[in-house]
């Protein structure tokens, strides 16, 4: 979000936040992207990887496929690749192209 024309990443996430904590999808997918990208807020793998879980629960596809390559790359969770296959599938399933993709070219050993 941009106040006076420039960015300011604690408004977006408090915004986002508020969006996630009334059970709106998107707006757990925005604030997870606030925090794993270090985009303008502190980088918080774990934070960034719960709010994808919120995304996912509710049928965000992109959510569950950020939250899949979380768990395929042990990035903020504990690696475990068949869940990340399990939410790869979920969101192919789910209409999400790149998450077929991910399921076709990952090393799924």
């Amino acid at each position: 979000m941009r106040e006076g024309g420039r960015r300011d990443p604690v408004r977006a996430a408090e915004f986002f936040q508020r969006a996630c904590d009334a059970g709106n999808a998107p707006g757990c997918y925005q604030f997870a992207l606030l925090y794993h990208d270090d985009d303008g807020m502190p980088r918080d793998q774990a934070l960034a990887t719960e709010s994808y879980r919120r995304a996912c629960d509710g049928d965000y596809m992109i959510g569950c496929a950020a939250l899949a390559m979380s768990y395929y790359s042990g990035d903020g969770i504990v690696r475990d690749r068949s869940v990340a296959q399990e939410l790869f599938q979920r969101a192919c399933e789910g209409g999400h192209q790149h998450a077929c993709e991910q399921l076709e070219t990952l090393n799924w050993k």
